[in-house]
């Protein structure tokens, strides 16, 4: 059956309660996944300055410098996220973790496009996140100067316990299980509609036939036909 946009709102004014039921299960079937099941997450980071040499001179530090330096930014987070500084992190932190599992808890990159490296460790463990941040720094730091036989690092900020979880955003998440509620209980709702065939008004006759009507046979309600009916006085 054709649907035009203002058949549209009137059929989804008359099933607003199915729109609002299906919004709010939604957002507290949201809710209550992220909030019982999903562990927050922390988030603990760090940050590094890089030198292009292994001693720092009193003089001026030139433009060649500094590209220098972001250049080796890269090459850094590499040997950052090596199997022997991650297995040295591992037996040192000792909190069980296998050099692939604190891999992939390690986000490092420049900070735009600076000499500024920073050095993020997620885990759903305050304690942990805080822990590994600063012995990969320990251990990376040294690992990299042996490795590269050029350059330096030195420690801005060393990581601080994360006492608020970064993640995830329950209510963020909440809002967008609301949004989906809504749109899969409107289309729903407009699909069930365009597939319905019956007959419900003298208006779907006419556009279903395009034939005039003669007349309608009126409803009535019990209770009016036990009051009277045609031919009592």
């Amino acid at each position: 059956m054709e649907l035009d946009l203002r058949k549209l709102i009137m059929i989804l004014l008359e099933k607003w309660w199915i729109i609002a039921v299906s919004i709010i299960m939604a957002a507290v079937m949201t809710f209550g996944f992220f909030f019982f099941f999903v562990d927050p997450v922390y988030t603990s980071e760090a940050t590094l300055y890089v030198y292009n040499s292994d001693t720092r001179t009193s003089g001026a530090i030139t433009t060649g410098d500094l590209t220098v330096a972001r250049n080796m930014v890269s090459t850094y987070v590499v040997l950052l996220k090596s199997d022997s500084v991650l297995g040295e992190v591992a037996r040192i932190t000792n909190f069980g973790y296998t050099p692939q599992q604190i891999k992939g808890m390690i986000k490092a990159s420049a900070e735009n496009n600076t000499e500024v490296m920073r050095v993020t460790v997620e885990n759903t463990n305050p304690v942990h996140a805080q822990a590994i941040t600063n012995t990969l720094l320990d251990i990376g730091s040294e690992k990299i100067v042996n490795v590269m036989k050029a350059g330096s690092l030195e420690i801005i900020a060393s990581a601080k316990f994360p006492t608020k979880p970064s993640g995830p955003n329950i209510v963020l998440n909440t809002v967008i299980g609301a949004m989906l509620g809504f749109m899969i209980s409107v289309m729903a709702i407009l699909l069930l509609e365009m597939f319905d065939t019956k007959i419900k008004s003298e208006e779907d006759i006419k556009e279903l036939f395009s034939i005039p009507i003669l007349g309608v046979i009126p409803s009535f309600s019990p209770s009016s036909t036990r009051k009277g009916g045609y031919g009592d006085d």
